[in-house]
């Protein structure tokens, strides 16, 4: 989306067709929840694993974020809470390294602190502006679509400093999460546009300081 050209003030001509709304996924495409998530478990968890180094921290992340995300997806399914699930995922990581987290006080204290923790290192990528601005600039309605609840999302968003985004549809809008149709659809809705056909569902890489993601957006032409 770097050659974007307004037309009419409500259209954009990209590589992938003429469109007239962009609905986006949050985590990890609008902020990046990863170092949120990774700097506040270390914060929380550093008192249970004394001299941990470099390499296991970040594996102890990356079981968090990427090798328990089954027990997230038991809590899309209604099988575990929010807070259940989380607590699991916690659970793992420290039980990798032979520290068990034990019910009661303990584990309260651990998920009460790390939910308290995280939001404030939530930040917007570094491109996410210049894309919103030229979306504005263009004219081009634009909205998020979150597997997880509004309100919490709704959080997030305004602590990246992204509460111009103001159309934003969670999981407890309409009662299902993605992939299923209806999310999206309520996006579309909200944004006054037309619903795409299916192939203008778009993943795309842009460029960041640190790698390259993929920025997902559904295109709606």
């Amino acid at each position: 989306m770097t050659a974007l050209r307004g037309d009419g003030g409500r259209v954009l001509h990209t590589a992938f067709g003429v469109v007239r709304g962009v609905l986006f996924d949050i985590d990890d495409t609008l902020v990046d929840l990863e170092f949120a998530m990774t700097t506040a478990l270390r914060d929380v968890s550093e008192h249970l694993l004394p001299g941990l180094d470099s390499a296991g921290w970040e594996k102890f992340g990356r079981i968090f974020t990427h090798e328990t995300t089954h027990f997230y997806d038991r809590y899309l399914a209604g099988e575990l809470t929010f807070n259940e699930q989380r607590l699991l995922r916690g659970r793992a990581a420290l039980g990798h390294f032979g520290v068990e987290l034990e019910e009661g006080e303990e584990s309260h204290s651990w998920l009460t602190s790390y939910a308290a923790l995280q939001h404030g290192y939530v930040r917007a990528f570094a491109d996410v502006g210049p894309i919103l601005d030229a979306l504005d600039a263009a004219g081009i309605p634009y909205g998020a679509v979150s597997n997880n609840v509004h309100d919490y999302q709704r959080v997030k968003l305004d602590s990246a400093g992204l509460d111009r985004i103001q159309v934003l549809v969670g999981t407890d809008t309409v009662g299902v999460p993605k992939p299923d149709p209806a999310i999206y659809l309520e996006g579309v809705r909200r944004l006054g546009t037309t619903p795409p056909k299916p192939s203008s569902w778009a993943t795309t890489a842009f460029s960041t300081p640190k790698a390259r993601r993929r920025q997902d957006c559904w295109a709606c032409g």
